[in-house]
């Protein structure tokens, strides 16, 4: 079936800046463990990707440094939130910027399936979450 242009690459903003659930499996009490991805190219991203250009700029040929000042980016942009994260003795761990930032730069896996879902702009069409909401 034929999509226009518009039905194939125009995304929902709200969605975008609020973020879509992306269940990721279950934690070890056999909870959902869910993550709120919001889209790349937000206002929100745009301004912590300025914030650090600097950074990103200097820390080019240093992988290990130009991976954390992205993992900053992304903890601060584009995973808001989490769900069902707990810690070895079961407690809940907050989503604050810090453990993302840990859990982001700790997980290279985590991180590459949040920079897919947040480029990902079939994500962010209403349709697609509304689907995904009824599941």
């Amino acid at each position: 079936m034929f999509e226009t242009l518009d039905e194939i690459y125009s995304i929902n903003d709200d969605l975008a800046v609020q973020g879509v659930r992306k269940e990721v499996g279950y934690n070890k009490k056999g909870d959902k463990v869910v993550m709120i991805i919001a889209a790349t190219g937000t206002p929100k991203h745009n301004a912590a990707q300025r914030k650090r250009s600097d950074l990103l700029e200097q820390t080019r040929f240093n992988e290990a440094q130009h991976e954390k000042v992205i993992a900053e980016i992304i903890a601060e942009s584009i995973l808001l939130d989490w769900s069902g994260v707990i810690d070895e003795k079961g407690k809940p761990i907050p989503a604050t910027f810090e453990n993302k930032l840990e859990a982001i730069l700790k997980y290279k896996r985590l991180m590459g399936m949040i920079m897919t879902t947040a480029t990902d702009m079939s994500q962010f069409r209403s349709n697609v979450q509304d689907a995904s909401e009824k599941n």
